[in-house]
């Protein structure tokens, strides 16, 4: 297969994945829970962007979600660690790069797991 072929391939692969993310219920995230949904979710804490549009956010392994309400406060102290969070979906995520907003109820550091 010569370079434009694969060029082409690799074109057409991508309009087919990105039209199945358009086609979803949620666009860019179909697996994300809905606003209002429970959930619990365990991963790493770090936070992205640069001012002023810094957020904090955990990292499952496939899927990151915003961390806000007084109990996120506590974990922008705790960045780097891998931590459970209690709580419950106020925004769905809407695309890349606007993950699903969690609001924090609680959370647990896990032990021997930070670094």
């Amino acid at each position: 297969m010569g370079a434009g072929a694969r060029a082409g391939a690799a074109v057409a692969l991508a309009a087919g994945m990105l039209l199945a993310c358009a086609s979803a219920d949620h666009p860019g995230a179909p697996d994300t829970p809905e606003a209002g949904s429970p959930i619990v979710v365990t991963g790493r804490v770090t936070v992205t962007g640069s001012e002023p549009d810094v957020r904090l956010v955990i990292v499952t392994g496939e899927e990151t979600y915003e961390l806000v309400g007084d109990p996120a406060e506590e974990l922008w102290r705790r960045q780097q660690r891998r931590v459970t969070v209690r709580g419950r979906v106020v925004r769905e995520a809407y695309g890349p790069g606007f993950p699903a907003q969690i609001q924090v109820d609680s959370y647990a550091l896990e032990r021997g797991a930070d670094r």
